[in-house]
């Protein structure tokens, strides 16, 4: 350890901090690793985190460049991760052709993680080419993996049922299965689909159930939006204390943005009620 990483932590920092990314991995269902990382590894690690990189600045053909070398990696979980997400690169440079073939691959890896997300992309293809039943088996695969492809590919079943082919029972019942998932943010996702599903056709008192499930699940991505949601159904049907008790909650559950929209309400409604 440097000199300036001794100034900055002290050893029972580091302790805590890794027993800290122990913890996390065990959530997730990761076994920690203690054998150092391999020569292939390395290059392959360096090549996915240039494709990010090169990503997040827009720039597709450097990251295609870098994706196609984790790509060919001899590590399996760093190909599976590199085909994942030169597939998404190329759909969104729009070389469906390559893309679909790239994604079959990752697909095929049997990664648990990055083959269900290629799952996710591919089954967007296929979708618009008519492959209705393939798209559909390939989401439900995606989402009996769990994790965040999980939670993506749960939620585009059911609203790709309800609003690609109009079945909204099939579109329902889907989205049910994902709110009942053990993983909340699964569940989470699920609920706020169902709720905005429901709302749109009709059932108020169904939806209102749904976004306040969703919300008190506490999840990223999804609770802060459902109590936001809650507050604007509540205000339709003209529950000021309600619509202010789901913006007190958006506050306390949403990520920052939420957080603020919620507060601006909250003063907004103080405004409109006068002194007390």
């Amino acid at each position: 350890m440097s000199r300036y990483a001794d100034q900055m932590f002290s050893a029972g920092d580091v302790a805590a901090m890794a027993a800290r990314n122990i913890q996390v991995l065990d959530e997730n269902g990761i076994a920690p690793r203690t054998a150092p990382a391999t020569l292939d590894e390395v290059v392959g690690l360096a090549a996915l985190a240039r494709g990010r990189l090169w990503s997040s600045m827009d720039d597709l053909d450097a990251a295609i460049e870098a994706f196609e070398n984790a790509a060919g990696s001899p590590a399996g979980a760093i190909a599976a991760e590199g085909l994942a997400f030169l597939g998404s690169a190329l759909t969104m440079r729009g070389e469906l052709g390559a893309a679909t073939e790239v994604l079959e691959r990752a697909v095929a890896s049997g990664h648990r993680r990055f083959g269900s997300m290629a799952a996710v992309d591919l089954a967007m293809i296929l979708v618009d080419r008519g492959e209705r039943d393939r798209a559909l088996a390939l989401l439900r695969q995606a989402r009996d993996a769990g994790e965040l492809a999980g939670t993506m590919a749960a939620v585009n079943l059911g609203t790709m049922l309800a609003r690609r082919f109009g079945d909204v029972e099939g579109g329902v019942a889907e989205l049910r299965i994902a709110a009942a998932d053990g993983a909340p943010l699964i569940a989470a996702g699920g609920l706020f689909n169902l709720a905005t599903l429901l709302e749109e056709n009709g059932d108020r008192a169904g939806a209102e159930r749904a976004y306040r499930d969703a919300a008190e699940l506490r999840q990223p991505m999804f609770s802060g939006k459902a109590a936001l949601n809650l507050a604007l159904l509540l205000r339709g049907g003209m529950d000021v204390e309600g619509e202010r008790a789901a913006y007190r909650l958006a506050a306390e559950v949403g990520e920052p943005a939420e957080q603020a929209e919620a507060d601006r309400m909250l003063l907004m409604l103080d405004a409109l009620s006068g002194p007390a």
